[in-house]
């Protein structure tokens, strides 16, 4: 089943506040299933609430920009050498290249998706799951 419906702009505004209090409730929990392993290892590195909240508010974006499936732990978003942000789908089988931007400030964190299936490896795959 391919994905006809076009792809729109998709947009989340995230407060840092909700995501300390969402990782105070439910820990590990909130955490697997709103993040890769990848993202989760690299939170674990630095311990950056503005690290989840961006990637948070990413795959949300995401999820708006395009129907698939809401699955975020199989999302992955993370920073090419540039610092550019990309983003993997499911483990790493479906790459997505300059389709999302994020910011933080203050206590918020943005991001905007606009993802195309011309942008994706095998779109249809994805959308199969």
């Amino acid at each position: 089943m391919e994905n006809k419906k076009p792809s729109r702009p998709g947009i989340d505004l995230v407060e840092i506040g909700f995501i300390k209090k969402m990782l105070s409730r439910h820990g590990k929990h909130f955490l697997e299933r709103y993040f890769s392993e990848k993202e989760i290892e690299d939170y674990q590195k630095t311990k950056k609430m503005t690290y989840l909240a961006g990637r948070f508010a990413a795959k949300e974006a995401i999820f708006k920009s395009v129907n698939i499936p809401y699955k975020p732990n199989l999302i992955t978003v993370y920073n090419d050498p540039d610092g550019c942000p990309q983003i993997y789908l499911g483990n790493k089988e479906f790459y997505i290249k300059d389709s999302i931007s994020l910011s933080h400030h203050g206590e918020y964190a943005i991001a905007i998706a606009q993802i195309r299936p011309e942008d994706v490896g095998p779109f249809k795959k994805f959308t199969d799951l």
